[in-house]
């Protein structure tokens, strides 16, 4: 039994002023939509690399606190799986899909 372990990384993006937050899984997990084992999810979430004004630093922090939310989703999603339990997140959404 292998407890896929999710991190939360830093892509730079090609104009080194932003950065890309992406969510990495070792070992890959299976991706439920495609059933293609996947290992880096984007998460479309950009922050400033050398913040310059207060509110780019505030938009940083308030960025990073949410893609450790998400984070935590995923591990708490695996976890989930792993040991059967039943997954509320997916039990809020639509049931056909969670079948």
């Amino acid at each position: 039994m292998s407890i896929s372990r999710v991190t939360l990384r830093r892509k730079p993006l090609k104009n080194e002023r932003k950065e890309s937050l992406v969510l990495e899984f070792f070992p890959p997990i299976l991706d439920k939509d495609t059933m293609r084992r996947i290992h880096k999810k984007h998460l479309g979430i950009y922050i400033w690399v050398k913040p310059k004004t207060e509110e780019e630093k505030d938009y940083n922090e308030q960025m990073l606190s949410k893609a450790e939310g998400i984070r935590s989703h995923w591990v708490q999603s695996i976890l989930n799986e792993e040991y059967g339990f039943l997954d509320k997140i997916k039990m809020k959404g639509d049931f056909l899909e969670y079948y």
